[in-house]
């Protein structure tokens, strides 16, 4: 009967036991939880601090290192082969009267004729890296393919114009070498030119203004600032140029400054004097710029088309001509944080200056006049890869920032939610129908609670061993 007794003993007392370590591993695992999620918390509160302080510095240390170029790195591809192709349109100034040239009395009449169109396909050709000063030397390559569709006219059209060399052949013989810097010692220097034709200045333009300086055209300095001028280096023409901070624009979806040409770019000198070593021996009025030196010697000037923003020495020369700014106006677009082309303009016109010659007497004409020979316009605009990765790049801080304010604000939540509730619920219990949910401290003063009134009850049902010994001896009467 003993052995009985101990066996129930047993069997309710282990119940107890396992009943205990059930309720201490759900403690330790409400501590561990507790512990993680205050871990968690704090995670979570770091990186949104970090992305909503830190992420504009740190995103720009990662984009200035990816826009380096190097070796096959993506931004190296897509320079040396763009993504998007090149529209040149080409326009000829088809001479109505060469009859009369001999007459002084007589304008010059000029009939426009084109578009000529023509799709380029630019290409660069790396000759060599040079890790000692961080620069990367190449030759531009251009191929262009005649577009029929944007064509007014044919290829067989009759022009008549002065007999100029305006064509050269198509190997690289002619084109010249560039050396520009990689970035890899400074943003300031991203693709800036160091060298043309192994030169840090020109032979063609006097001392003064022959300092190879500026872009090369593809690649522009990072970090733009508003109202601050670009310079670039026209290598045709032997001399740099300036570009001017005309507006903010958008261009889909990506902001852009855009820039125009000023008067100080087509200035020999007779608005802003430091532009007179720009006049090579010729000074003209102010909105021509003289290539001759540049151009195998012959009286090549520059202009834009229809002289646009030239003195109006020019047009009153020739008939014909009318200058249109929306038309004939050069621009480019660039995003101001990578320096990269988002669209762009090109148009400029060339024209030959036409002068007396005690070498040619047979020509009695007395009269000076720029002759217009042909205006080209060539357009690009960004590829949608191109502006994805651009509004990417400007939206990223604040995405970032928001998501960095988001999990700041998760967190606060996550910590102050349980004393936030515990204080209400000890507060304000009267406006409360439905039981508030016990916190962890509750739960462990309830499950002791139980715990020894289990065991009370227990110890009461199963009483002294006497007890069970009368019981069952009671029952051996009544069955005797």
């Amino acid at each position: 009967m003993n052995l009985l007794c101990d066996s129930i003993k047993n069997f309710f007392f282990s119940e107890i036991m396992a009943e205990e370590d059930s309720s201490s591993l759900l403690r330790n695992l409400k501590t561990f939880l507790k512990y993680l999620n205050i871990l968690l918390s704090i995670g979570l509160a770091g990186v949104g601090t970090i992305l909503t302080i830190f992420s504009s510095t740190l995103f720009d240390k990662y984009l200035e290192n990816e826009l380096q170029l190097k070796a096959n790195n993506s931004v190296t591809k897509t320079w040396i082969k763009p993504d998007v192709n090149i529209s040149l349109d080409v326009y000829l100034f088809n001479w109505t009267n060469s009859h009369e040239f001999l007459d002084p009395s007589i304008k010059p009449q000029f009939q426009q004729v084109g578009p000529y169109g023509y799709d380029e396909v630019p290409f660069k050709s790396i000759l060599k890296w040079h890790s000692d000063d961080n620069t990367l030397e190449y030759h531009k390559l251009h191929t262009f393919y005649f577009n029929e569709t944007r064509t007014k006219g044919s290829l067989q059209d009759r022009i008549t114009s002065i007999n100029a060399l305006l064509v050269r052949n198509g190997t690289s013989v002619l084109s010249p070498t560039y050396r520009i810097s990689t970035g890899a010692d400074g943003v300031n220097s991203y693709g800036q030119l160091k060298f043309v034709n192994g030169r840090n200045h020109t032979k063609h333009v006097p001392s003064g203004c022959n300092q190879v300086r500026g872009s090369s055209g593809e690649l522009q300095r990072v970090n733009l600032q508003k109202y601050e001028p670009i310079e670039y280096y026209v290598a045709d023409f032997c001399r740099r140029f300036w570009l001017e901070y005309d507006d903010e624009v958008m261009v889909d979806g990506v902001l852009g400054y855009r820039y125009k040409m000023g008067n100080m770019i087509l200035d020999n000198g007779t608005m802003y004097s430091e532009n007179k070593c720009f006049c090579n021996g010729k000074c003209l009025p102010a909105g021509v710029v003289n290539i001759t030196s540049c151009a195998w010697d012959m009286p090549f000037f520059v202009s834009l088309p229809h002289f646009l923003n030239a003195d109006d020495y020019f047009a009153s020369r020739v008939e014909g001509l009318q200058a249109i700014r929306e038309l004939h106006e050069p621009f480019i677009i660039l995003e101001p944080r990578t320096g990269l082309i988002m669209e762009f303009r090109g148009r400029f016109q060339l024209n030959i200056y036409l002068e007396p010659s005690s070498h040619l007497n047979c020509f009695p004409n007395k009269r000076e006049l720029l002759f217009p020979i042909i205006w080209f316009d060539a357009y690009m605009h960004m590829s949608v890869k191109t502006a994805f990765l651009l509004r990417f790049i400007q939206n990223f801080n604040f995405y970032s920032q928001l998501l960095g304010m988001f999990l700041i604000t998760v967190t606060l939540t996550t910590l102050l939610w349980r004393p936030v509730k515990k204080c209400c619920f000890i507060h304000y219990p009267q406006h409360l129908e439905i039981s508030a949910m016990q916190d962890d401290e509750d739960d462990d003063e309830n499950i002791k609670k139980n715990y020894t009134e289990d065991l009370a009850n227990k110890e009461a049902l199963l009483g002294e061993s006497s007890n069970f010994i009368g019981l069952f001896g009671e029952s051996k009467k009544i069955y005797s």
